[in-house]
């Protein structure tokens, strides 16, 4: 299951390392306690991509909502409380009003509703995702601002001069 999880109206609130590490450490986390199965993932400045799956007893509907439910009280907070964030009162004002205008929130909005969730029935349909992911943060015209992007595959080491980390899984086929 590749998913995407955009942030609401396009926003770029992901390019400060201390909101890209509170997705981390929640990705790390519903992988130890919500039973999901991480193959790769990425973070972007704007959305994040997903592969991966649940356990027997999960599902990745609840994992997902757990996810954004955690991360965006989180970041939102990080948000508002950080003194060095430039554009905090727009991006205050502009997840307060998308959350004003869904009844599906008290306060705020940070994530859009949806999620894009794709099957992958076979290996051809896993290797064009990860090549995806894989290629998503050199296509124009992110290639221009590629410095500004810092692209995160599950702990193994970083390629510095890039900011990139790198993670591969090996994918059973069964």
């Amino acid at each position: 299951m590749p998913a995407r999880q955009v942030i609401q109206a396009g926003i770029e609130a992901l390019t400060r390392n201390e909101y890209k590490d509170i997705i981390v450490e929640s990705l790390k986390h519903c992988i130890k306690n919500k039973g999901l199965v991480l193959n790769a993932w990425i973070i972007m400045s704007n959305h994040v991509h997903l592969i991966g799956s649940a356990k027997i007893q999960f599902t990745i509907s609840n994992i997902l909502r757990d996810f954004k439910k955690f991360t965006s009280k989180k970041i939102f907070k990080a948000i508002k409380e950080n003194p060095n964030e430039s554009r905090r009162d727009w991006m205050v004002y502009m997840f307060e009003r998308a959350g004003k205008r869904n009844s599906n929130n008290k306060d705020f909005q940070f994530w859009q509703q949806d999620n894009h969730p794709i099957e992958l029935s076979n290996p051809a349909m896993i290797k064009q995702k990860l090549d995806y992911l894989h290629e998503n943060p050199v296509r124009p015209p992110l290639a221009q601002v590629f410095r500004r992007i810092t692209c995160v595959y599950l702990s193994l080491p970083v390629c510095d001069w890039v900011s990139i980390k790198y993670f591969f899984a090996e994918l059973n086929f069964h």
